[in-house]
């Protein structure tokens, strides 16, 4: 059935969106998700994204998206200006004078972009995803970050002429960072910006 879904979307700008019930309160739930997930990437599915959106007061309901192409997540990840640009091109006014849309809009649309940490969570559980979950989620506390106090910039001791130089205050481990809790902050580029980058600058 996934498989029928999948050959009848377009392959360049092609989506499918998938209710898979109430939001993960637990485990079992969460599973259930992630398998529906691996069913989506076996079939052929490149980028796929879960949210949470609240329907009612009682219940918070998951959805699970997901892009033919990769190429296609553009539109996921755009900004709350884009959204709502894209939406008045596409929606119509209405006789009643009252929003096409109730529930939606750009910054409800950018809210969806992080998947829930629970999630997360459940997914770097499992030992396949190990390297992944390890290497981008922050400092490795096994490799030492020296601070910026056991440096200093002074005039070189090897002569007038040496000019100035980077001294340690003290033994320093090999191999390690200097003041990295100050200089690796996390930013992100929206796809359409980066567009904008690649066009401009001769790499």
């Amino acid at each position: 059935f996934i498989r029928d879904i999948h050959d009848s979307l377009d392959e360049d700008g092609g989506i499918l969106v998938a209710h898979v019930g109430r939001a993960p309160t637990g485990r079992e739930l969460v599973d259930h998700a992630a398998h529906f997930k691996e069913i989506l990437e076996e079939t052929g599915f490149e980028s796929i994204h879960v949210f949470d959106d609240e329907k009612s007061i009682s219940s918070l309901l998951s959805y699970v998206v997901a892009f033919v192409d990769y190429d296609a997540r553009t539109y996921w990840y755009q900004s709350a200006a884009e959204i709502e640009l894209r939406l008045h091109q596409l929606t119509h006014e209405m006789r009643s004078n009252k929003p096409a849309l109730l529930y939606f809009d750009g910054p409800t649309m950018v809210s969806y972009q992080t998947p829930p940490k629970v999630y997360e969570r459940v997914y770097c559980t499992d030992p396949s995803h190990d390297e992944e979950c390890n290497e981008y989620t922050g400092f490795d506390p096994s490799i030492v970050n020296i601070p910026l106090t056991d440096i200093q910039v002074r005039n070189s001791s090897l002569g007038e002429q040496a000019g100035r130089g980077l001294f340690a205050l003290k033994t320093l481990p090999s191999d390690s960072p200097i003041g990295m809790e100050g200089h690796a902050q996390n930013f992100f580029v929206m796809p359409t910006t980066w567009d904008v980058i690649e066009s401009t600058v001769d790499w």
